[in-house]
Order: structure tokens, then C-alpha cells, then sequence
């Protein structure tokens, strides 16, 4: 086999040295994931299943081959490799930073809803509006700042016999007085 030519070795495709590639020549571009360390395949595999898929379906999608029983074996070594635990590592600790609102950000956006500034409607056709905050919106956010900042108390009703301090402490002092009867009649 001449230099350049592919030969398919254990089921594998095996590049030899090709025109170009000898002294003084660069090397091809890697892709941003691939001089990371961790493949293309890899790196999809790595955020189907950071999205939640099954190991299977990921490993679809990266695009390895074989049947269900091979890519189930083939997602199960794949999630045991050390560079696809880092990377869906990166890739959960990306995802919750980027998705969760502190308690700023929540006060932030009610105060513009109840302010009346528009805000972002997206419709059954995924499409957007931009319309003014209504009034009922304008109230919620009101009342959800209050309790955001600990404004409200939540009162509690009581049902049933509810005594008092001054009742308490009358029962238990009549509960001591005839413990003490009772202890001076045994004793």
C-alpha cells in the first residue's frame, strides 16, 4: 500500500502518511472539542446525555454504529471515560449556572413586571410578542416581591380548643399541686 491510502485494520480505518503531511507541512485543523482532548463524537455524546437522553439514543445521535445491545455497551463504557465525565461535568455546572435565578435576578424581573415594563410573551406558535405587563401580572409581582423580602406573614388559623399562656400554666401548676397530694398520701 502506497502513502496516503486508508486500509481498514480490525475494523478500523487506519490512515498512513499522506502527501502533505511530511516535514514542513502543518497539521489539519482541529475542531475547538478535539484539541480539548475529547472528540466530536465524544463531545455529542457528552451533551445528549447532559440533556437527558438514555445512553443508547446519545449514542445514536453521535453518530456511532451498531445495534442497540453495541451501543448500549458502547454509551456504558462512554460515560465510564474520565475526559466524557469532565466534560459533562463542564457542561451540568454551564447548564445550572446559566438557567437558575438568584434571588436578585427574581427581584429584578418581578420589579419590572410591576413597574409596567413589556414583557416577553411567547405564543402556542413559538413566535414572541412584546406587550405591557397587565394589571393582574402587575399585582402577582407585587405580592411575590413581598414575599420574595419577607413582607408577609402567613397567619395560620387555629381550630380546636387553643388555650392561652395564663390557661397553660394554671393547668400545670393544678397538675403539680395533686402530683404532690398523691405523693404525700403514698408516702
Amino acid at each position: 500500500m502506497g502513502a496516503g491510502v486508508e486500509k481498514r485494520s480490525r475494523g478500523r480505518f487506519v490512515k498512513g502518511i499522506g502527501p502533505g503531511r511530511g516535514k514542513g507541512s502543518k497539521p489539519p485543523q482541529q475542531s475547538a472539542s478535539r484539541a480539548r482532548g475529547i472528540s466530536d463524537r465524544h463531545r455529542l455524546f457528552a451533551e445528549g446525555i447532559a440533556r437527558g437522553e438514555r445512553g443508547l439514543d446519545a449514542a445514536k445521535a453521535a453518530g456511532f454504529l451498531g445495534n442497540d445491545k453495541t451501543l448500549t455497551e458502547t454509551a456504558s463504557r462512554l460515560q465510564l471515560r474520565p475526559d466524557i465525565q469532565a466534560h459533562l461535568a463542564m457542561l451540568r455546572a454551564k447548564s445550572t449556572t446559566s438557567t437558575v435565578l438568584d434571588l436578585q435576578a427574581r427581584l429584578e424581573m418581578l420589579s419590572r413586571i410591576a413597574n409596567g415594563d413589556p414583557v416577553t410573551h411567547v405564543l402556542k406558535d413559538g413566535s414572541s410578542v412584546e406587550a405591557p405587563a397587565s394589571a393582574r401580572d402587575r399585582i402577582a409581582a407585587i405580592a411575590e416581591v413581598g414575599k420574595l423580602k419577607g413582607d408577609y406573614v402567613k397567619k395560620v388559623e387555629h381550630t380546636g380548643n387553643v388555650k392561652t399562656l395564663v390557661e397553660l400554666i394554671d393547668e400545670l401548676d393544678e397538675r403539680r399541686s395533686a402530683e404532690a397530694t398523691a405523693a404525700k398520701a403514698v408516702g
